[in-house]
């Protein structure tokens, strides 16, 4: 009977969508530790949570977008990390710059749903011709050079540790991570992006304002 359970327990793991992430994940961290002994020491482990941190809290909002069939290139633009970075050097306040950038990150991805839904432009083609212009106007604006030397109380927003172990970028991703699946799996709109990604036609015979979901995400 033990036997018979744990191979019960081995066919739900396996057969998880998850798992075919998970299992070549786990494999490779086990490899990797047996050539590095420091490899699930405490120090490497944070700074790997912290370097997926920022990849976790880019990937939840792609997910939003990925659900209602849609795609977005133009991400690769740092954008809203230069003109952050300008409007401190031009002496506006943390909130301020912060809020400015959100707002141009907003205004174009505004402007790449309203595109794709009113002209119906691809996605694909659209959110990349956005990326290669928004690259020269970023290598004009900034001649090319990196923006640096902020303010401490600016670098401590993503430099904080907390107890002076856990990064604070980790928290953020979690955070955001729980939220987005809040959103998205339990929410009447996290419902009406999944309906407009499995079919357009139905969402919209459903009564779901399609171009709307598509713009929003």
């Amino acid at each position: 009977m033990p036997n018979k359970s744990k191979k019960n327990v081995f066919k739900i793991v396996l057969s998880q969508k998850e798992a075919g992430a998970a299992i070549p994940l786990i494999i490779l961290m086990v490899i990797v530790s047996f050539v590095n002994k420091n490899f699930f020491g405490l120090n490497n482990l944070m700074d790997v949570l912290r370097t997926a941190s920022f990849w976790i809290m880019i990937a939840v909002p792609m997910t939003f977008l990925l659900c209602a069939g849609g795609i977005d290139l133009s991400l690769g633009a740092a954008t809203s990390g230069v003109v952050c970075g300008k409007a401190l050097k031009a002496g506006c306040s943390i909130p301020v710059a912060i809020l400015l950038a959100l707002a141009v990150g907003l205004l174009i991805g505004l402007m790449n749903g309203v595109c794709i839904v009113k002209f119906k432009l691809p996605g694909f083609i659209l959110t990349l011709g956005t990326q290669y212009c928004l690259n020269g106007i970023i290598n004009v604006w900034t001649s090319g050079l990196s923006i640096s030397n902020f303010a401490k109380e600016y670098t401590r927003i993503g430099q904080l540790r907390i107890g002076k172990v856990v990064p604070i970028p980790i928290v953020y991703a979690v955070i955001i991570a729980l939220i987005g699946h809040i959103i998205l799996t339990r929410s009447k709109l996290g419902r009406k992006i999944l309906a407009v990604g499995g079919n357009e036609e139905t969402a919209r015979l459903a009564g779901i304002n399609v171009d709307k979901m598509k713009i929003l995400t």
